[in-house]
């Protein structure tokens, strides 16, 4: 029987009186797992072998604003804004970078972070003044 004891998952191994013996270790611990798969796909494309690396290392879906380019055993990834600051990403791009070694055969792997003032557009017709009287186009800064 499984329960939760102490905020932990348990199996009662056995009662008697007096004393209940439980077990905390998973129900399949220990015991020999046979997996059947199909594959349903074969990426050849250096690009898309990245990704999907990138995906594994940092989350399924994340892969997408990572720009890739791989030219022999050198990659070069530039990161999006969105994993800039991300506490996750330090982990797993130590993992992806150990996983692109191993298993892709990459030696060397460039991260690339950009950081693009973007230009006002002068369409909106904004506009503002310096204290020194000089007038920009766009929003204040």
């Amino acid at each position: 029987m499984r329960l939760q004891h102490q905020g932990k998952m348990a199996t009662v191994v056995s009662v008697s009186p007096g004393r209940v013996r439980v077990d905390y270790n998973p129900p399949l611990a220990g015991k020999a797992l046979t997996y059947k798969f199909t594959i349903v796909q074969e990426i050849t494309d250096p690009v898309e072998k990245i990704k999907g690396f990138i995906e594994l290392a940092y989350g399924q879906g994340r892969a997408d604003g990572f720009k890739v380019d791989a030219q022999g055993d050198v990659v070069s990834i530039t990161l999006p804004d969105s994993c800039k600051y991300d506490q996750r990403w330090f982990v797993a791009k130590y993992r992806l970078v150990s996983d692109l070694r191993t298993f892709a055969g990459v030696k060397t792997t460039r991260f690339v972070e950009e950081y693009v003032t973007a230009e006002p557009s002068a369409a909106s017709g904004e506009t503002h003044t310096h204290a020194d009287g000089t007038v920009h186009a766009g929003p204040a800064h």
